[in-house]
């Protein structure tokens, strides 16, 4: 029963970091775009990927308030442990692999010591 719970954690925390991650791209593009920022935002947490995370993230984003809920270097932890565990079923990750990389650039960017919501930092048009 304890691995199932692990394994039902992990599989949760895959598809949190995943759903940052694209949310990081969606709000970097919009800004290159030159989409409202705020509208967007919006949209994304009402609409159908609206779901909690989402909703929290998304406004770190717009504010870009990166106080640290969550640090980057976590994600990348979690997501490599995520990949492994996967892969030992024969279960490539493509997704995580592609999330993984967007918070290494967070990190390389100099967001090591900030929060998940700085992933999208890289994205932006300085």
């Amino acid at each position: 029963m304890k691995r199932i719970s692990a394994l039902l954690k992990l599989d949760q925390q895959f598809h949190v970091r995943c759903t940052v991650a694209s949310l990081g791209e969606a709000i970097g593009m919009a800004q290159r775009s030159g989409l409202d920022i705020r509208r967007t935002a919006d949209v994304l947490a009402a609409g159908s990927p609206g779901s909690p995370i989402v909703k929290m993230v998304v406004e770190r984003m717009v504010s870009r308030d990166y106080t640290p809920n969550f640090l980057v270097p976590l994600m990348i932890k979690d997501l490599s442990y995520a990949m492994e565990t996967f892969a030992a079923e024969g279960i490539e990750l493509a997704d995580a692999r592609a999330a993984r990389e967007r918070f290494i650039e967070a990190m390389a960017a100099g967001y090591h010591d900030r929060d998940i919501a700085a992933v999208v930092e890289p994205l932006r048009r300085a």
